[in-house]
């Protein structure tokens, strides 16, 4: 029995009192209540796995001085250093045994000593590659297809640029056609 109210009792004309009454719960209340608890614990929990961080999956960190002393006391021992971001602000060292730790803080700055290019003059100075992800990424999306089309106004034109196009596409063909044949006489040649 829970106490779920508190009504008030006027009986002939006495004096009002506060009665406290009780019933008992039926089981589709309860079941409301236990569905209503389990979805927003559900709720909050999903939104406290999305906006917190994972800490068990998180890399360890070093500072660049300890990372300096690193590189200069082992610097066989790093495979590679990739930084990342827009600025490459942030930097992952991966080690000969795979395993990785990140490089916590780097300032982009010209005079800094942890400036991630002054970072770069490090390991360069001790044969440890670094990579750019930023700056790959852009090389890789530069491809010929990327830039300007030309326009044509002129209809002949247009029409005349398709033609070319197709002649070269063909001509590419039979190139590779020939190309074939010659290899298959050397062949019957050879034998």
């Amino acid at each position: 029995l829970t106490q779920l109210e508190l009504s008030r009792n006027n009986d002939n004309n006495e004096e009002s009192h506060v009665v406290p009454t009780t019933r008992t719960t039926s089981t589709a209340d309860s079941r409301r209540v236990f569905f209503r608890d389990t979805c927003a614990s559900l709720i909050g929990g999903a939104f406290a796995i999305t906006l917190l961080p994972d800490e068990a999956a998180a890399i360890p960190g070093v500072t660049v001085a300890e990372f300096e002393i690193l590189v200069r006391d082992s610097a066989k021992s790093i495979k590679s250093v990739v930084f990342t971001g827009p600025k490459g602000e942030e930097a992952t060292v991966t080690l000969a045994d795979d395993t990785q730790f990140s490089i916590t803080d780097l300032i982009e700055s010209s005079f800094d000593p942890r400036s991630p290019l002054k970072l770069v003059a490090t390991c360069r100075l001790n044969n440890v590659p670094t990579q750019f992800s930023a700056l790959q990424d852009a090389v890789r999306s530069a491809n010929p297809e990327s830039k300007k089309t030309k326009v044509y106004m002129n209809k002949r034109i247009q029409r005349a640029e398709e033609l070319n196009k197709e002649k070269r596409i063909r001509m590419a063909e039979d190139e590779v056609e020939r190309l074939a044949e010659m290899e298959s006489i050397r062949q019957t040649a050879a034998r």
